[in-house]
């Protein structure tokens, strides 16, 4: 027999095991994103390196993702790499015919907007034609609590494959106008040296240069303060295919000719008569002009000027600056300072002519030119780095040509690194917070990643490199599933025995046959079923006629 009290108990015990069982399985799917695929552009040349990028848009943190499987067209490209672009874990990528299978997890992966997750890096052939890059497949992708986070994909990029354009090598000039004096020799596009001289109250010098090739680039140039003496004023040609020439005029500027004193007037000679003749009044001397206040300047400790000059009427302020006041030496000037990081840029012109927005270090003694470095999503500063800062070890100096100006950089020592990629460069930077340091740019994606990144190469078995003091982040320890397995795997048994607990109690109790609605009324003691007498203080059960007579089952205690 089996009493009510028992099934309620076992009842609720179960309910409470499937629920546990059941809540995991309810939180799945309750995310969505979307997976895509982007690249920086759908026209290449024949071999050249490009990466196209799988970025999430829309999902929670990830704790991993995969397999992604990506196919590609191997006649026109050839894979190179998949490197992870945010977020930490064990990363694995493989490749098998035309399909890369790339995987991650144990790790965390904050998402934030679109997001660029990981980096596929290919090379066109040897040969012209429009290919397709696919993702045919994205699965397992899950948040921190091992929920399933439902991804949409299918996005897919055509990439042409063309033959090498040839650039034109003309970096020369057809014409130089100025705004007062005359050349001297004539201008030849071919004779990079001349001169000018202009007379000495001529504060400013507009010179215009014509390039001989629309698809050049021309710098410096412009209106030009002049100063007393010579003044060097560079114009700088670049042909479409990176070649410079520099064109040099010097201005002449004679000292201006002081201004005379003026002649005494002569005594009158005096008559012949005892009455002396009054001295004349002596003629009044000239009231000099004010001396003309010089316009502030910037003398460095290598020699170098900078002359602060009036910003010109429609000068746009960069975004991230509001104007102040700056004071340099005794005098003060309008400026501009940034709204993180007191950084302060001022319009200047340097000894080489050249005119324009320029960062003032003082604490440092620096004067640079202002140069917003622009990436998609963030937008940094390239920094002149102060001499007591250290470059991490294993680089070297090495310039970078970026929007036509020669900035300071580092790339990794080939003796330590040679498999080093030569488009990414170590840049001292300032980022839209104020935070400043060392960054990683890569020039052929136009990428912007603080230091280390794994853009950098890992050194050769073998060669030992110094330590930096550049800090590393740790990650996060991964998330372990086993636990969460084991515990669902248990309580998959439990439910399991209390659910052939449950079905064995019924099954004897119907062996054993109706019970007595009220164990308490005294005719427990000899019970042989229902009673149908008057007297038995138990109920009679109206439908025991209609039921099949069961067949006596010995019991077995």
């Amino acid at each position: 027999m089996i009493n009510k009290s028992r099934l309620v108990v076992l009842v609720f015990i179960m309910s409470i095991l499937f629920n546990f069982l059941v809540a995991p399985a309810q939180a799945t799917s309750n995310s969505e994103g979307s997976l895509v695929i982007l690249t920086r552009s759908t026209t290449l040349e024949q071999n050249q390196d490009f990466r196209v990028v799988l970025a999430v848009d829309r999902a929670p943190t990830l704790s991993g993702f995969g397999p992604i499987v990506v196919s590609y067209d191997d006649t026109l490209f050839t894979y190179q790499k998949s490197e992870q672009l945010a977020g930490t874990g064990s990363f694995e990528a493989s490749q098998t015919g035309n399909l890369i299978t790339i995987t991650s997890y144990g790790g965390e992966i904050p998402i934030s907007g679109q997001t660029y997750l990981v980096g596929v890096y290919f090379k066109t052939k040897n040969t012209s034609g429009t290919g397709n890059i696919k993702i045919e497949r994205a699965e397992a992708f899950a948040d921190m609590n091992l929920n399933e986070v439902s991804m949409t994909f299918g996005s897919s990029v055509n990439i042409t494959v063309q033959a090498p354009v040839v650039r034109s090598d003309n970096n020369r000039l057809s014409s130089i106008s100025l705004s007062a004096g005359n050349l001297s020799p004539d201008f030849s596009s071919e004779r990079l040296n001349y001169e000018v001289r202009v007379p000495s109250d001529l504060d400013k010098l507009t010179v215009t240069a014509q390039k001989d090739d629309d698809k050049a680039s021309v710098a410096g140039g412009g209106t030009i303060s002049l100063g007393s003496g010579n003044t060097k004023i560079e114009i700088v040609v670049t042909a479409e295919n990176g070649e410079k020439r520099t064109y040099t005029v010097t201005a002449i500027k004679p000292a201006p000719t002081p201004t005379p004193s003026p002649t005494p007037t002569p005594s009158p000679t005096p008559e012949a008569t005892p009455t002396p003749t009054p001295s004349p009044t002596p003629t009044p001397s000239p009231t000099p002009s004010p001396t003309p206040v010089p316009p502030a300047a910037i003398d460095l400790p290598d020699g170098s000027r900078y002359v602060v000059m009036d910003l010109p009427l429609g000068f746009i302020v960069p975004e991230g600056f509001y104007r102040t006041l700056v004071t340099i030496g005794d005098q003060t000037v309008v400026g501009f300072e940034s709204k993180h990081g007191e950084l302060i840029m001022l319009y200047l012109t340097d000894e080489k002519g050249y005119t324009g927005y320029h960062i003032y270090d003082e604490t440092n003694q620096l004067v640079y030119p202002y140069l917003p470095m622009t990436v998609p999503v963030s937008s940094y500063i390239w920094m002149q780095k102060p001499d007591d800062t250290a470059v991490p070890a294993g680089f070297i100096e090495k310039n970078l040509i970026y929007n036509n100006e020669d900035l300071t950089a580092w790339q990794q020592d080939p003796a330590l690194y040679p498999d080093a990629d030569r488009d990414v460069y170590l840049v001292y930077l300032m980022d839209q917070l104020g935070n400043v340091g060392f960054y990683v740019y890569n020039d052929a994606f136009n990428r912007i990643n603080p230091y280390p990144l794994t853009d950098l190469a890992t050194p050769d078995a073998g060669v030992v490199t110094e330590p930096t003091d550049s800090p590393v982040t740790t990650p996060e320890q991964p998330v372990d599933r086993l636990p969460w397995m084991l515990i669902a795997i248990i309580l998959a048994v439990l439910s399991i025995v209390l659910i052939g607990l449950v079905i064995w109690l019924v099954v004897r109790a119907r062996r054993q046959g109706p019970h007595d609605d009220d164990p308490y009324d005294g005719d427990d003691d000899h019970f042989d079923g229902f009673d149908q007498g008057p007297d038995d203080q138990g109920p009679s059960d109206p439908l025991l006629d209609q039921l099949p007579k069961i067949p006596p089952v010995k019991r077995v205690d």
